[in-house]
């Protein structure tokens, strides 16, 4: 269920530079990280409401929901050891056997970790420099960079993996890769403070991949804000809300969410963060 991938997915990390343990990770912060391996995108057209699009000034849908209910019988807790057990940098590719012979993996390639908020805008390869601080005493905490590996090596080890789930009586079976050469960037996520409450904003310049997304309205309550003067979807999950939008400047597309876990942070306060990021 939507709520259940995002929840296991959103939270980010303890202070630490180099080596980077998935236990470590705090809740919240789980779930961002497996935010970018787990959300289902959909390249499929449909015939939407105006509350599951967005517009542009122009009148131009510039992002949209498609209203599906979502699969939740994936092993999450199986899913999240494995995650647990790669190093950072390493990329996993994992098949339930109960699945075959459907296409249906899970990639995930653990991020590299930066403490400092300059090493982190340096490394990134979107165009959205995050900031130190936030209005209500929110100060950069620490931020991560999701890759994918490209090629057609995941088609290769797939077919593998397929025809190991014929032949055996493991729940799961997966390939482990080393580094991140030749990988490209997903998105940048930074984790900021405030002593009290953790808020996560994510960026990336690749919106073709948000631009159509499944929604679950059984397990969310959707409705649509304004964030600069453009409408954006606010999303409640119970445990996590999120504010989400595309917008365009001199001629560049950016994907945008900032999400939070703590229930002392309400609607108003994510619209008046988001109203910042730009």
């Amino acid at each position: 269920m939507v709520k259940k991938r995002i929840e296991d997915t959103l939270h980010l990390l303890e202070d630490q530079k180099t080596k980077w343990s998935f236990s470590k990770l705090g809740k919240p912060m789980k779930i961002a990280v497996l935010a970018g391996a787990l959300i289902t995108f959909s390249g499929m057209t449909y015939a939407a409401t105006n509350l599951y699009q967005l517009m542009n000034d122009k009148g131009e849908v510039v992002m949209e929901l498609t209203e599906e209910p979502i699969d939740s019988t994936q092993d999450w807790n199986s899913m999240e050891e494995l995650v647990e057990s790669i190093e950072a940098e390493q990329t996993i590719i994992a098949y339930e056997t109960d699945k075959y012979p459907t296409d249906e993996f899970m990639i995930h390639t653990k991020p590299s970790e930066y403490s400092e908020l300059g090493e982190l805008n340096a490394e990134s390869q979107q165009s959205y420099d995050f900031k130190e601080e936030l209005s209500g005493g929110y100060t950069f905490k620490k931020g991560i960079i999701m890759a994918e590996r490209e090629g057609d090596i995941f088609q290769e080890i797939k077919e593998e993996l397929l025809q190991e789930a014929k032949d055996t009586d493991k729940k799961i079976v997966y390939r482990i890769l080393d580094g991140l050469v030749g990988n490209k960037q997903l998105n940048t996520l930074a984790e900021y403070t405030n002593g009290h409450e953790v808020v996560h904003v994510l960026t990336t310049d690749d919106t073709a991949r948000y631009e159509n997304m499944k929604h679950d309205p059984s397990q969310t309550d959707l409705s649509k804000v304004m964030v600069n003067g453009q409408e954006a979807f606010y999303i409640n999950q119970g445990v996590r809300q999120a504010i989400q939008w595309i917008s365009e400047t001199d001629g560049t597309k950016r994907y945008f969410r900032v999400a939070t876990m703590s229930e002392t942070v309400k609607k108003e306060d994510l619209i008046n963060l988001a109203n910042e990021i730009e």
